[in-house]
C-alpha cells in the first residue's frame, strides 16, 4: 500500500461518477493520527521507563539536581518531550473523525457498541503498557472517552428531536442549570479556591471543603438559570430548554469520564461535544477542540498544527481503515510492553 492512494487528486468518485475533490481523505488524516499516537506511546512507555531508570524522579527534588540530570541525559530528555508533543496530534483527530463517523454512520448503536467492545479489549494491554499491571483502576484507555463522547452525541441528536417546547423545555432548563452548576462547580473548584484562599482564608476554612463546593455549585447553577432565562426571552423557551438538556447530557457524560478516570477525562468528552457543535465547518470544529484541549494542558497546543490537514479535508472516507485502527490500538500497546520486557524495563 502506498500513500499515493490515500489522497484524492483528479480521480473519479465511484459513487457519483463526478471528479472527486482534491485534498486529504479521512483515511489520510487518520493515518497521521495513528502514526503520531505510536510516537507518543513509544515515548510514554519505553522512554519514560528509561528516564525513571536513570533517576529522573529523584532529580526532580530540586531545580539544581534537575538541571544536572538534564545536562547528563539531554538526548533522552529532549527526545521524550518532542515525541510527546508530536503525540498531541492524535486525540483531536480521533475526536474529529468520531464526529464525522457519527454524522455518516448508518447504525449508531453498532458504532457505539464497537467503541465499547474495543475499550474492553484494549484495557489490559493499555494497563500493561503504561502501568506494568494487568489491571489498573485509576486510568482507563481512550476508547472509553470516545465511547462516552459518542453517547453524548446520541443524546444531543435525540434531544433535538424531542425538545420542542412546553414541559420538556422547562425540564431541560431546570436540569441544565442543576447539572451545569454541579459539574462546573466541581471543575473550577481548585482554581477558585486557589484564587480566593488568600482573601477569604478564614471563611473558606469555616465553610469546609463540602460547604465551599455547595456554595460554588449553587452560585454556578443560579447564573446558568439566569442565562437560560435571557435566552428564552431573546429566542424561545424551546431553544433555551434544548440548550439546557444538551448541557445536562454533556455534564453527565463528562462526569462519567472523570469518575472512570479515562484518558483525557471529562475535557475529552467536552472536546468531542464542541467539535460536534461546529461539525458543519471542519476547520472551526478542529479549532474548537484544540482550544479546549489547550485549556486543559498547554502541551496540547501542538495539536493546532492539525488544522493544516483538516483544512484540506475533502469529506471523503478514502481507504477503509476502520478495523485497522481498532486493532492497531491494543496490538501496538501490547507490542510496546513486550519491547519494554525485552529491554528489562517492564
Amino acid at each position: 500500500m502506498t500513500t499515493t492512494h490515500l489522497n484524492v487528486v483528479n480521480t473519479t468518485d465511484a459513487a457519483s461518477g463526478f471528479p472527486a475533490k482534491k485534498g486529504f481523505t479521512g483515511s489520510t488524516i487518520k493515518l497521521i493520527a495513528i502514526i503520531s499516537m505510536l510516537i507518543d506511546h513509544t515515548a510514554a512507555t519505553i522512554l519514560e521507563r528509561m528516564m525513571m531508570r536513570a533517576g529522573y524522579m529523584l532529580a526532580s527534588i530540586s531545580q539544581e539536581s534537575m538541571a544536572n540530570w538534564i545536562a547528563g541525559h539531554r538526548l533522552l530528555y529532549v527526545s521524550y518531550f518532542a515525541m510527546r508533543m508530536i503525540g498531541r496530534f492524535g486525540f483531536p483527530v480521533f475526536c474529529f473523525l468520531l464526529v464525522e463517523g457519527f454524522a455518516h454512520t448508518h447504525n449508531r448503536k453498532k458504532y457505539a457498541l464497537r467503541l465499547f467492545l474495543f475499550a474492553l479489549i484494549s484495557e489490559i494491554p493499555f494497563d500493561f503498557a503504561f502501568r506494568g499491571e494487568w489491571f489498573y483502576a485509576s486510568y482507563q484507555n481512550v476508547f472509553f472517552t470516545l465511547f462516552l463522547g459518542m453517547l453524548a452525541m446520541c443524546a444531543f441528536s435525540f434531544l433535538a428531536e424531542h425538545i420542542k417546547g412546553g414541559v420538556p423545555a422547562i425540564i431541560g432548563m431546570i436540569a441544565g442549570a442543576l447539572f451545569t452548576g454541579f459539574y462546573s462547580g466541581l471543575a473550577v473548584e481548585n482554581l477558585v479556591y486557589s484564587l480566593l484562599e488568600p482573601f477569604l482564608g478564614n471563611l473558606l476554612f469555616t465553610l469546609g471543603i463540602w460547604g465551599f463546593r455547595l456554595v460554588l455549585i449553587t452560585v454556578t447553577a443560579a447564573l446558568t438559570a439566569f442565562v437560560f432565562f435571557l435566552i428564552s426571552r431573546k429566542h424561545s423557551a424551546a431553544y433555551a430548554g434544548l440548550i439546557g438538556a444538551d448541557l445536562s447530557a454533556l455534564c453527565l457524560t463528562a462526569l462519567a469520564a472523570d469518575l472512570l478516570m479515562t484518558d483525557y477525562g471529562g475535557m475529552g468528552v467536552i472536546t468531542i461535544a464542541l467539535m460536534y457543535a461546529f461539525r458543519q465547518k471542519p476547520v472551526k470544529s478542529m479549532l474548537a477542540g484544540c482550544i479546549c484541549l489547550t485549556i486543559m494542558d498547554i502541551m496540547e497546543a501542538t495539536a493546532f498544527l492539525m488544522l493544516i490537514p483538516v483544512s484540506r479535508y475533502n469529506g471523503r472516507r478514502g481507504l477503509n481503515l476502520k478495523y485497522i485502527f481498532y486493532a492497531f490500538y491494543p496490538v501496538h500497546l501490547g507490542l510496546l510492553y513486550l519491547i519494554c520486557m525485552a529491554m528489562g524495563l517492564a
